[in-house]
C-alpha cells in the first residue's frame, strides 16, 4: 500500500509541475499547399523567328512550325451527366460503360472521345476536349465479361451540339437501354 501510496504522489507531482499536459501535446501537422497553375504562359515566336525557321531548313523540306495556341481556342472543354434507365425485368450482371463519340455513337468507325464505366447507381459524367460547334453522340451499353458485342445498348434521344463557347455543360442525358442485335462500338485509337 506504501509503494501505491508514492505512485499516486509521484504522478500528482509531475502532473502538478506541468510535465504530463506538455508531453501529451501535439504539433499541429503542417499545411502543404500544392501551386499547379501554369507560371510561364506560352508565347508564340515573332514572325522574323519564322523566317529565319524556315531560312535554316534543308531545301525541299518543309520548317516544322512552333504549336499553335489556336488549335486550343479552337477546343471546347465539355461536361456531361446523366443516368442509365434499364429494360424492366431482372437487372443484368453485364458492366455498363458510357461512350461519347464525335458523331453518331452507334457507327464503330467514328473518333471516340471518352469511353467510362457507369457508377453503381447508374449515373455517369464525362469530361471531353472536343472541337466547338461539333456534333456529339452518347451511347450507354451493358458489355458481356466474354468479349462478345453488346446486345443491351441505348444512344441519347438527342446529339449534343456544341456552342462556339470554351466551356459547356450538359446535364441530364439519360440513356435508357434496350435489347437488340449485337453491336460493336468505337474502340479508343491505338497509342
Amino acid at each position: 500500500m506504501r509503494n501505491a501510496r508514492r505512485g499516486v504522489t509521484f504522478f500528482l507531482g509531475l502532473l502538478g509541475a506541468g510535465v504530463l499536459p506538455s508531453a501529451c501535446r501535439r504539433e499541429p501537422a503542417p499545411v502543404i499547399v500544392i501551386d499547379a497553375r501554369n507560371q510561364a504562359a506560352p508565347t508564340r515566336p515573332p514572325p522574323a523567328a519564322m523566317a529565319d525557321l524556315a531560312a535554316a531548313s534543308p531545301p525541299g523540306t518543309a520548317a516544322a512550325a512552333p504549336a499553335s495556341a489556336d488549335s486550343a481556342e479552337e477546343d471546347a472543354a465539355v461536361e456531361i451527366s446523366g443516368e442509365i434507365n434499364l429494360p424492366p425485368g431482372p437487372a443484368t450482371k453485364d458492366r455498363l460503360f458510357v461512350y461519347v463519340t464525335q458523331g453518331d455513337c452507334l457507327n464503330d468507325a467514328v473518333p471516340l472521345l471518352r469511353r467510362l464505366p457507369v457508377s453503381d447507381n447508374r449515373t455517369y459524367f464525362a469530361a471531353v476536349i472536343a472541337p466547338r460547334g461539333s456534333s456529339l453522340s452518347v451511347c450507354a451499353a451493358a458489355e458481356p465479361a466474354s468479349g462478345k458485342p453488346p446486345h443491351l445498348y441505348g444512344r441519347a434521344r438527342e446529339a449534343l451540339t456544341l456552342a462556339k463557347t470554351a466551356d459547356q455543360s450538359f446535364r441530364d442525358i439519360d440513356i435508357t437501354l434496350a435489347e437488340s442485335s449485337p453491336r460493336r462500338f468505337p474502340a479508343p485509337a491505338a497509342r
